[in-house]
């Protein structure tokens, strides 16, 4: 896939195109546009013309057409060189540098909120955190705030919340659907890419904090028949999603470590009885016993409404949880499908960030997970059903760690 698109001088897009039938010239609506002479008193001068400007972005436009609403398209449009766009309104020019439709319009609004699989973006950060001896021919223009790798990390996430949008006509090509690119991305980083999520070897919190993905826009994730990825990895389910805890939103400086957070002690094979193997994640840390909470389920959860973490579960089905000294836990909390969500449960405790409400307070980003059943060990074994925020960090403290396997 990448030394086809990479290799060809540049790719043909019909962007506009509802199937692969339609072709590229599809007919384009007719504009209004307003007639100016040059000069007032002498029309021989020529005419000016003059179009009321849309307020959609370009890049909007051309990412919710039908072709790049395809899984399989997102990482053939990131290899291609150069792009011409077929769009309903225009042509477009997509290069490692710019995206330019035919009236010079941008697609700057989208360049700064990362929220398209842009290849010139994606380039402009790589060239910034890997330097000019790996990425040589990119030059900034016009000059910016130098890019760093937890701006990559946080280009690949709003990509996978891209992604998450996009169809497959086979359910199982949902990784295979970004093979190529992980392997191009991974030769040039040096992390180990582990279906769907990265793993460096400088910190563990990128790779942590790629595990807080959740169900989007009230839309419950749907389960597949079939297994599919760990679930720990966004890639097991279904359905638009988002992440909790994107870096970029903080500065490092606001990570305070605890001696209960969760420690990822190794990535491996493994087959839990009665299913798959899968790539299990072998875990040191702190289990809270938890219950769902059945009475008053109509009252909205407790948590506060200037916690960024919480105005983010406020867009979710959110649900309220008891301690195991059946007090409700203040927070947000959020299963991942509707099909299986256990009365009884353990949050799993991630790590502790400190957030902007009147003031900086620390909250506790968790799992939710279930004890899988029929394993030779009890106690071991869990998978993961949903994800949440403790508002009182102090929740986990004094609490030992134990091992557990996270199939």
């Amino acid at each position: 896939m990448a030394s086809v698109y990479e290799g060809s001088y540049f790719t043909i897009a019909a962007s506009a195109s509802k199937d692969g039938s339609g072709g590229c010239l599809v007919s384009q609506a007719t504009k209004s546009l307003v007639r100016v002479p040059c000069e007032i008193d002498d029309a021989s001068k020529g005419y000016m013309y003059f179009g009321v400007k849309e307020d959609k972005d370009p890049t909007k436009r051309l990412f919710d057409g039908a072709l790049n609403k395809r899984a399989w398209v997102m990482q053939e449009h990131l290899f291609a060189r150069r792009t011409i766009h077929f769009a309903e309104d225009q042509l477009y020019w997509e290069c490692d540098k710019y995206l330019m439709g035919q009236e010079r319009n941008t697609g700057d609004r989208a360049l700064v909120e990362m929220r398209v699989p842009m290849r010139a973006f994606l380039l402009c950060i790589l060239g910034d955190f890997l330097g000019p001896e790996l990425m040589p021919h990119l030059v900034k223009d016009p000059p910016q705030d130098k890019f760093e790798l937890a701006d990559y990390h946080s280009w690949w996430l709003n990509m996978i919340e891209f992604f998450s949008t996009c169809g497959l006509t086979k359910a199982s090509d949902k990784l295979p659907a970004l093979l190529s690119l992980s392997t191009e991305l991974a030769k040039l980083t040096g992390d180990e890419y582990i279906d769907g999520h990265w793993l460096g070897q400088e910190s563990q919190y990128r790779f942590l904090s790629s595990l807080l993905w959740c169900a989007k826009d009230k839309q419950p994730l749907e389960k597949l028949t079939q297994f599919r990825a760990p679930s720990w990895s966004w890639a097991a389910l279904d359905g638009p999603l988002g992440f909790v805890d994107k870096l970029w939103y903080y500065v490092p400086s606001i990570f305070h470590p605890e001696a209960t957070e969760l420690s990822l002690l190794k990535v491996q094979n493994f087959e839990p009885a009665g299913m798959p193997v899968r790539k299990s994640l072998l875990l040191s840390g702190v289990m809270i016993p938890a219950t769902r909470k059945m009475d008053g389920l109509e009252a909205p959860p407790l948590f506060s409404e200037q916690c960024m973490a919480c105005e983010r579960f406020n867009d979710m089905e959110c649900i309220r949880i008891n301690g195991e000294n059946g007090e409700e836990v203040v927070g947000g909390f959020t299963f991942d499908t509707s099909d299986y969500q256990p009365d009884k449960f353990w949050l799993l405790p991630i790590y502790t960030r400190w957030v902007e409400r009147q003031r900086l307070a620390p909250i506790y980003y968790v799992l939710i997970i279930a004890e899988v059943s029929g394993q030779k060990v009890s106690g071991t074994v869990f998978e993961r059903v949903g994800v949440g925020h403790i508002e009182d960090a102090r929740m986990a403290s004094g609490r030992k760690k134990q091992f557990l396997v996270l199939t």
